[in-house]
């Protein structure tokens, strides 16, 4: 069983094992990877959760610097008896905004894990999506996150 520190440490491990580049992810094979991370079991998380949202987002700091992106992320989000906030660890892939990117409305989808979720149809869910499609078929991402933020 995996502590929340060794979460970060692990999926990478996983992410390189399956033949990918943390700094370069792919996203169908960072699904994949994913999908499989998600169903270790935390011992020390009092909360967890995997979240997929996508939409338009806003990029860059500072006034002038600031664009907008197309966001397409995946994370799970951890919490600890003795910790003040949230642990969110994420792959997050932003597209140049297209036409058919911004016809699609930002979303959240969670899967908690002390809820009724079940894994397999959340998963067949978002796969479902027609924004997954899109992402996964028709669009390279212009940059790639893979890091751990507390909330």
């Amino acid at each position: 069983m995996l502590s929340i520190e060794q979460t970060e440490i692990v999926l990478r491990q996983m992410l390189i094992e399956a033949g990918l580049d943390p700094e370069r992810l792919d996203l169908l094979p960072t699904w994949t990877v994913f999908k499989a991370f998600a169903m270790l079991p935390i011992s020390d998380a009092k909360s967890d959760a995997i979240l997929c949202d996508y939409g338009i987002t806003q990029e860059g700091i500072g006034k002038g610097n600031r664009h907008e992106m197309f966001h397409f992320s995946f994370l799970r989000q951890f919490k600890a008896a003795d910790m003040d906030e949230f642990l969110q660890l994420t792959c997050m892939f932003l597209f140049e905004p297209s036409d058919e990117l911004r016809q699609f409305t930002s979303k959240s989808h969670w899967c908690f894990a002390n809820s009724d979720c079940d894994h397999a149809e959340y998963f067949a869910r978002i796969e479902a999506l027609p924004v997954f499609e899109a992402v996964i078929q028709r669009y390279l991402p212009a940059k790639i996150k893979f890091a751990t933020y507390g909330t």
